[in-house]
């Protein structure tokens, strides 16, 4: 059984720099996740199982879900509903900012990635860890808590220009079978 005992909140705020819309005009725009999911994939009676969450965001910790849970590990789905900005407007610069709530460091670090919605617990957990990574090697206990590149920019401005307007992206830990 884990030893370990975290707690981590994962917050996404998106932060979009000098939007050119029409040539003519630039604004900073901030978005803060509309929407979270957890779903956590555990064993119990040598079964595997999928479930919703509000313990946890990411990581790992055995008995956590209920007593007689074994192998627990949280992941995370983030939704955010990017309105008020113009189909194909020039985005310059795009920080993806992580508030992370935990006092546990260990070292450990999580990714980010891509997804397409909810689905099942299942098929949810299974998406987020097999979807292309948007960022990587983020502390979990980290000082500069913001990721700005080109993947997470092109993922953004199509989100922008698409039919809903809508990011998702999921969270877990790059070390699950450790934190």
């Amino acid at each position: 059984m884990k030893k370990n005992l975290f707690f981590i909140y994962v917050l996404l705020i998106l932060s979009l720099t000098q939007v050119f819309v029409r040539n003519n005009f630039a604004d900073i725009k901030t978005f803060y996740e509309t929407s979270k999911s957890t779903v956590v994939s555990y064993s119990e009676n040598n079964a595997g199982h999928y479930d919703y969450s509000v313990l946890y965001n990411i990581g790992r910790l055995d008995a956590s879900y209920d007593q007689n849970s074994q192998l627990d590990t949280y992941r995370t789905q983030h939704y955010l509903l990017l309105g008020g900005i113009p189909a194909n407007s020039r985005i310059n610069s795009i920080k993806l900012y992580f508030y992370i709530g935990t006092s546990w460091n260990g070292g450990f670090t999580f990714k980010v990635t891509k997804i397409s919605g909810a689905k099942t617990y299942g098929d949810l957990w299974t998406e987020i860890g097999s979807s292309a990574v948007q960022a990587s090697n983020i502390q979990y206990n980290a000082s500069q808590n913001w990721v700005s590149n080109s993947t997470i920019t092109t993922t953004v401005t199509n989100a922008i220009n698409s039919a809903n307007n809508a990011l998702y992206l999921g969270s877990l830990s790059q070390s699950e079978q450790l934190n």
